[in-house]
């Protein structure tokens, strides 16, 4: 049962009165009369989706508070909430929403799983509680020494991630693939004691970027659990260039790195020059981004300032060469990392088509946690033969 107009305005009451906010601060923030406030605390007045945001993020809360039936006020306040108090820059509304809804659907995938009396399995190799680096010699030691460890961990030795999300998603760790306006805003983790580690990525993003911030992300979970959230964009602390160099260390092995290279017959840094079709060849190998593999070599003295910057200088003619490396055989990046505008956790997906099968909840409720309209869930359902227990016997007689 949605909330009312009147459990909205008391919510919304409730929460200028805990920030210690006066209604005509909040109209003049607003830019409303301040009657108007008053009418929509006392549920005489509705609030539309860009109103709410902005009160949501005036009286730092997240939006789930204000529109769930029973929500939990300390657990809410925890996470999302302090990532709206960071003030990110460029963050649009409909973002915010986003954001918003992504902190929902972690929650509903716990409550999911308690519903059908499943446990979250976390298998995480390893998790610190490390220290802020003092610069970035530091940042970078630590995080190329943690990269090797993970990968010792988990058995990767210094071959390719066939596919990073799948990784981190055998760990336990809750990846949404959603696509947000802000083209700087690369991704975010968040965790709290309910939800466990999350991560949300920009799908606006190409593919190869979209892996390279999944493991930027897995580095903060791994190294800065105190955070409990962050935001990866452009602005880089020493946090981020640590989860930076984690990124690439565990994306880009040194020593994989050095065995593809002596494959193209390079055995030694400066030696022979790079051409662009090496490093298209190295990305494709490692799935990462054309940028990212030219820092990485630059990084592991294979590269020189000049010469990364040579070869970037040629990314615009790029994809006439890819796409003729691809007809003759080559591996393509996109299809390992397909873009998926509206991307939810296969196991979230069927732990919600399990509980609707069961019984446990109403196609109404599965529509909303697929983010689909009834239309489309009965088609889903049809396509997938699946029926609950009452559906089953009535269609039988």
């Amino acid at each position: 049962m949605a909330v009312t107009q009147k459990q909205l305005g008391e919510r919304l009451r409730e929460a200028r009165q805990e920030a210690k906010m006066s209604q005509e601060a909040v109209a003049d923030v607003l830019n409303l009369p301040r009657p108007t406030i008053s009418q929509i605390e006392s549920g005489k007045r509705g609030v539309d989706s860009l109103e709410l945001v902005k009160l949501a993020k005036l009286y730092r809360m997240p939006l789930s508070f204000f529109l769930e039936e029973q929500p939990e006020k300390k657990e809410r306040e925890s996470v999302v909430a302090m990532l709206f108090r960071a003030e990110i820059k460029n963050l649009t509304q409909e973002d915010e929403i986003m954001i918003s809804e992504f902190d929902k659907l972690c929650r509903n995938y716990t409550w999911l799983e308690r519903l059908l009396g499943y446990k979250r399995r976390l298998t995480l190799p390893m998790r610190l509680q490390a220290a802020r680096p003092k610069n970035k010699g530091e940042a970078i030691r630590e995080a190329e020494n943690l990269a090797i460890e993970v990968r010792k961990l988990l058995d990767l030795g210094d071959d390719p991630i066939c596919n990073v999300i799948d990784l981190l998603e055998q760990q336990g760790i809750r990846i949404v693939i959603w696509p947000l306006e802000n083209k700087h805003f690369s991704g975010l983790f968040l965790e709290d004691e309910e939800t466990g580690p999350c991560i949300l990525i920009n799908a606006s993003h190409r593919p190869a970027r979209t892996a390279y911030t999944a493991a930027h992300e897995y580095g903060h979970i791994l190294l800065d659990r105190e955070l409990k959230t962050k935001v990866c964009d452009e602005e880089k602390d020493l946090l981020d260039v640590r989860a930076d160099v984690f990124a690439a260390a565990f994306l880009m092995p040194e020593k994989g790195i050095e065995a593809s290279l002596k494959s193209l017959g390079k055995a030694k840094p400066g030696k022979k020059p790079f051409e662009a079709s090496d490093v298209i060849a190295l990305r494709r190998y490692f799935g990462v981004s054309y940028q990212a593999l030219l820092f990485r070599l630059m990084n592991l003295n294979w590269l020189s300032e000049k010469e990364r910057e040579e070869l970037e200088s040629m990314s615009p003619s790029l994809n006439k060469l890819e796409k003729i490396l691809h007809e003759q055989g080559e591996v393509d990046l996109e299809s390992r990392y397909p873009l998926k505008k509206d991307y939810l956790p296969e196991r979230y997906q069927h732990l919600a088509l399990e509980a609707y099968r069961q019984g446990k909840i109403s196609i109404g409720k599965l529509a909303e946690l697929l983010r689909k309209n009834l239309y489309e869930v009965r088609d889903l359902l049809k396509a997938l033969k699946i029926y609950q227990v009452g559906e089953l016997s009535s269609s039988k007689g």
